[in-house]
């Protein structure tokens, strides 16, 4: 489909997953609001998190269930941050992708260029919906537990000098 030297270019490949990487944090930061990421709040029954899997898979997990169109409307707030960084997405790293893409390839192996960055950017969206919230979800599965293999975590991938003066063990 694309070019044989589409993937040896890293930076059609990184724009297009930095693109989707903050499309995918902008839904998540317009469909939930504050509460969903207060630990408050995150480790409580009943709370945002605390879903079966059956419904994490329906409600989280599900593209289909986060408006694309609402990270399209944050162009018209262009004096937010949220505005900016909204437009720099869907507009300024798609016209560097196509400059790109069209100063490296003829004009049809450039538009496939493009569409599979287009691909890769919308992959890359549901990825980073995904990760987020299943990072959400099993921290809430864990509870405290997390807190503790976040502790061993850190005993072991830090030098034992940084850590004796605080350290419990």
């Amino acid at each position: 489909m694309v070019h044989k030297e589409f993937f040896q270019v890293p930076i059609i490949t990184f724009l297009a997953k930095t693109q989707g990487t903050i499309v995918g944090l902008l839904l998540i930061y317009l469909k939930f609001d504050q509460q969903y990421f207060d630990l408050e709040q995150m480790f409580t029954i009943d709370g945002p998190w605390d879903l079966t899997l059956t419904q994490f898979f329906l409600e989280r997990a599900n593209m289909f269930t986060y408006n694309i169109f609402s990270v399209i409307h944050l162009l018209t707030q262009m004096q937010t941050d949220a505005g900016w960084i909204a437009g720099f997405a869907i507009i300024l790293l798609p016209l560097i992708l196509l400059f790109i893409n069209l100063m490296l390839w003829q004009h049809q192996d450039a538009l496939r260029a493009l569409l599979a960055s287009a691909i890769i950017a919308l992959w890359t969206t549901w990825v980073v919906v995904y990760i987020v919230a299943t990072i959400f979800w099993i921290v809430h599965l864990l509870n405290v537990w997390t807190l503790i293999l976040l502790l061993i975590y850190i005993k072991y991938t830090s030098d034992s000098r940084d850590t004796e003066s605080w350290w419990p063990w």
